[in-house]
């Protein structure tokens, strides 16, 4: 195995040991289990950094007398020390302030350094691709940058769980008990998972003739079940929604569609399936504007992002209709567009 591969591979297993210590340690708060910074929850998540801190700094000493060490990537290493420095930071924090409770827990600088230092981290097979023939769909390439996509997308929602509609079941927000302040909140909650989520998309439609059958669904499926582990599982049945939207972004992603195309029907499938679910399940108590305008929002999102990325910022042929420069001005002239006066 050469030293790329070697490090996408265990980049990856490091990346998702530490991924899921936080997601259990996040489920550990919302239990009621003993808050300490000494606790099994936090154990799993820094287990995992100081193996995969240890596993790194041999396997570069190893590569170095080889002679076959990669150039250094200065956003991983950028990325070890500002998770050292936050989990330091938290250990000191708790010590003298006690443990955070609810959203202060998610919005602790410590902890969000930890976030920041964290994404650095996963996204190292994002920076640094396996090499592949122009159209190589195979999961045994692309599987760490999916599983990077997936984590990201994951992490930074752990951090907004606040605003989730796969946190719980939320019948505060969605359900027959909520008030107007509530489901305002509940609008935002599926508006903001959405922005996650189709960026999350778009990032994995970045190389779309690499991209294996299943990537979608795994994406979507995958981060929709571990925010859905924060409460544990209540309200697991709404997975099946992202699940059904990573599905149809597979299938028309196998037969051809456009991005564009994709960015606009994934919300479009995800949101309605999540309404029906939770009405079937629960119980949709929103006024009847809500749900198809949040969707039709959600919809716009997918659009707008597409706009916003490289190939939509010049439309094609847009570069032929720009007028000639005149036959008679200088060469330098002309590629200024200097016309003279």
């Amino acid at each position: 195995m050469d030293g790329r591969r070697r490090l996408a591979i265990t980049t990856t297993v490091f990346s998702t040991w530490v991924v899921l210590g936080l997601f259990l340690d996040g489920w550990a708060h919302n239990a009621g289990k003993p808050e300490d910074f000494w606790t099994p929850w936090h154990a799993v998540l820094y287990s995992g950094f100081v193996a995969g801190a240890g596993w790194f700094v041999v396997g570069r000493q190893r590569d170095r007398r080889a002679g076959t060490a990669l150039p250094v990537d200065p956003l991983t290493t950028a990325g070890f020390v500002l998770f050292a420095i936050g989990g330091l930071g938290d250990a000191v924090w708790h010590s003298i302030l006690g443990v955070e409770e609810d959203v202060a827990a998610l919005l602790s600088p410590t902890h969000l350094l930890l976030m920041l230092g964290g994404l650095l981290l996963i996204g190292g097979p994002l920076r640094r691709p396996l090499p592949r023939a122009a159209a190589d769909p195979r999961w045994r390439t692309a599987l760490p940058e999916v599983v990077a996509v997936a984590l990201a997308v994951a992490v930074v929602g752990f951090f907004l769980q606040f605003l989730s509609p796969f946190h719980g079941a939320g019948v505060d927000r969605y359900g027959a008990g909520s008030t107007e302040a509530g489901q305002l909140l509940g609008v935002a909650s599926i508006l903001v998972t959405n922005v996650l989520l189709v960026a999350g998309t778009a990032l994995l439609l970045r190389d779309r003739d690499r991209l294996p059958t299943g990537a979608a669904t795994a994406v979507l499926g995958g981060t929709a079940l571990l925010w859905s582990s924060l409460e544990g599982f209540e309200g697991a049945e709404l997975v099946a929604a992202a699940v059904a939207a990573g599905l149809v972004v597979d299938l028309l992603a196998h037969r051809g569609a456009e991005e564009r195309t994709l960015l606009v029907v994934m919300p479009g499938v995800l949101w309605p399936a999540w309404f029906a679910i939770y009405h079937v399940g629960t119980g949709l108590a929103w006024p009847a504007e809500y749900a198809p305008g949040v969707t039709v929002l959600a919809v716009l999102t997918g659009w707008g992002l597409h706009l916003l990325s490289r190939d939509a910022v010049q439309a094609p042929g847009l570069e032929d209709a720009a007028p000639a420069a005149p036959a008679s001005a200088p060469p330098a002239a002309a590629a200024v567009g200097y016309s003279g006066t």
